[in-house]
């Protein structure tokens, strides 16, 4: 076999890491890109479905987009953002999804405490001004829910590494997308079984998020069940007394 030089394999192995490095910058970009773009593209499209419902199908003042449908908007944003970065495969693009989703959830926290009265959230009260038992349940459920996040945020920058932070990352994340599915089942599920009320027969947000929360939380754990009651090949073929790869046989 030929050998390389001392002077060849220096250069062999100093290129490759500068090589390395160019190739990883430049495909960190284009996946930061693609967030953008993603994210962009559910928060327009979040938008421009709030405004139609609420504007032009329930009659809400053209001068409650400010706050009242940003609102909205922020708030389903931020569920499809964080189930966005929680089935995210590299860590670059799981870090980016999540800190928008936390952004994007701030924002809406913010905007529901400004609006936060009977005059928006009347369903949310007794008549006595107080707190209902659903208003109650909404609001706990978003205030521990954003607890939680704020521990995975606190995990991912200062908090355990390796395996122990990615199984915290993923338990917690599935109690952060149950709590906002719990969330907005309290604030809306009153009106989602009646689909003649409807505003332009579209569905409300609060629907849309706890659709989008319960899917994005039980997809891992689904596809998790399938590896694990799915068998390998291998197996398979060892259960049914049949030679595996490489020609390998079970033993009687």
């Amino acid at each position: 076999m030929e050998r390389k030089s001392p002077a060849v394999a220096t250069v062999a192995s100093s290129e490759p890491g500068w090589a390395k490095n160019r190739s990883r910058a430049s495909s960190l970009s284009v996946g930061r890109a693609r967030v953008e773009l993603v994210a962009w593209t559910i928060a327009t499209v979040s938008f421009l479905y709030a405004y139609t419902r609420y504007v032009h199908g329930a009659g809400v003042p053209i001068d409650q987009l400010p706050l009242f449908l940003v609102n909205k908007t922020a708030a389903f944003a931020g569920i499809a953002l964080f189930g966005a970065a929680c089935v995210s495969r590299t860590s670059e693009t799981r870090s980016r999804f999540g800190q928008l989703a936390l952004g994007s959830i701030v924002v809406h926290v913010l905007f529901t405490m400004a609006l936060l009265g009977p005059e928006y959230y009347g369903k949310l009260y007794r008549p006595d001004g107080r707190f209902s038992l659903l208003g109650g349940a909404a609001l706990s459920c978003g205030a521990i829910g954003l607890v939680y996040l704020l521990q995975i945020f606190c995990v991912h920058t200062l908090g355990a590494r390796g395996l122990a932070r990615s199984r915290a990352r993923v338990t917690t994340g599935t109690v952060v997308l149950l709590l906002a599915a719990a969330h907005v089942a309290f604030l809306g599920a009153g009106g989602w079984l009646s689909p003649e009320s409807w505003a332009l027969g579209m569905p409300p947000i609060t629907l849309l998020g706890f659709v989008a929360a319960v899917g994005f939380a039980s997809g891992p754990l689904v596809v998790r069940a399938v590896r694990a009651g799915w068998p390998t090949p291998s197996a398979a073929a060892a259960a049914n007394g049949v030679a595996g790869p490489a020609g390998s046989r079970p033993r009687a």
